[in-house]
């Protein structure tokens, strides 16, 4: 099977979609008769036969309407790789950037795309308003609703995602299939079992690039009720300055020290888990929770919410607060930190679990076998 994934994000090595794509690259390397290309504006490294790029550039004016401008590149660049390739089927890693090739092209290769995220799913728009963000929110997923209805098959990478397809989008579910986000085991290594003694400073990690999003206050909030212990916060994703200048940020108390490393590389992060107490990541929304997944690989306690997908990550392996509560968040990280046996437990759990379900030879074989049904 030759395969063409259309990515917005290839070298962003901390991005979902861009782990996606390595992930499935790595068919190029095995003895298994598919080849991967990659068709990306987020290229810059040596030249490479698999990876086709293109620049683009905005009329002037274009605004709020870049996706439909992108869309109509990537119409184009497909359009022309596939008068020099064949494509067995062609994939958009983020399904609203494929409306114009599904609906143009659809008759000569299909076109099928995922759905990464709840972002335009959300229904909670509220009234209609003047504000620009408020018309980029609604722009957005009308043109991912379309690109869905549009494409031959939808991929959903939670359950939680797949029941708002339906739900939003009126999908038909006979058209979607869920395909968990899977992680390079080898790359993840358990680490030793680690002591937390309460009398110490104990450390906990946060990692998350729109770290409102990721519950950044939240925690906060919950960390500066635990005056009885102390804290070394450590967050990935932001500086102390975007943190600082948004509206009404939580100042940590004076038991709570905390280190802004702001955007990170992977090696950097993976070194974090390994020293680290506690992975925190109370999310206000995710449709699945990759960082989780990669800290129940590692061995490191995960204390999350329940929002989105994320439940689906965890299960019984972590610890979840309720999304958006921080007295319910406090809670969790007291019974992380007080109960060792039960932590042994989970760590445990949540390896077995990462290596069941989120391992990236099962995500590429599933990928594989519902390719194969519509070509």
């Amino acid at each position: 099977m030759d395969i063409l994934l259309c990515s917005s994000t290839f070298q962003v090595e901390t991005h979902g979609p861009s782990k996606f794509v390595r992930l499935v690259m790595e068919l190029n390397d095995m003895d298994t008769g598919h080849s991967v290309d990659v068709l990306t504006k987020d290229y810059s490294g040596p030249p490479n036969e698999r990876v086709h790029v293109f620049r683009r550039k905005y009329p002037r004016g274009i605004g709020v309407f870049w996706e439909y401008w992108d869309n109509l590149i990537y119409l184009q660049r497909v359009n022309r790789l596939m008068l020099e390739h064949h494509y067995d089927v062609v994939v958009f890693v983020d399904a609203v950037l494929g409306y114009l090739t599904a609906r143009r092209l659809s008759s000569r290769v299909p076109v099928v795309g995922l759905v990464n995220d709840d972002e335009y799913l959300r229904s909670d728009f509220g009234k209609a308003t003047l504000s620009r963000e408020w018309f980029i929110k609604w722009k957005s997923r009308w043109l991912e609703k379309a690109a869905c209805h549009s494409m031959r098959m939808v991929f959903a990478n939670s359950r939680y995602l797949e029941e708002r397809l339906v739900k939003t989008y009126g999908l038909n579910q006979s058209k979607i299939r869920l395909l968990y986000k899977g992680i390079n085991l080898d790359k993840w290594p358990h680490r030793s079992w680690k002591v937390i003694d309460p009398a110490s400073s104990i450390k906990v990690l946060f990692v998350k690039a729109d770290f409102i999003r990721g519950g950044l206050f939240v925690l906060m909030e919950a960390l500066n009720q635990l005056s009885e212990l102390t804290f070394e916060l450590i967050v990935c994703g932001a500086t102390e300055e975007d943190y600082f200048k948004q509206r009404s940020p939580v100042v940590p108390a004076g038991h709570v020290q905390t280190r802004f490393l702001g955007s990170t590389r992977q090696a950097l992060v993976q070194g974090l888990l390994q020293e680290s107490d506690i992975l925190c990541i109370p999310s206000l929304r995710e449709a699945l929770g990759v960082a989780n997944m990669e800290g129940l690989a590692m061995g490191i306690p995960v204390v999350s919410s329940s929002a989105g997908g994320i439940p689906e990550v965890v299960g019984e392996a972590g610890w979840l607060c309720k999304a958006g509560d921080p007295i319910s968040l406090a809670e969790q990280l007291k019974q992380c930190i007080a109960q060792e046996e039960l932590r042994r437990e989970k760590i445990r759990l949540g390896r077995s679990r990462v290596e069941g379900l989120f391992n990236a030879e099962s995500m590429r074989t599933q990928l594989l076998d519902f390719l194969r049904t519509i070509i």
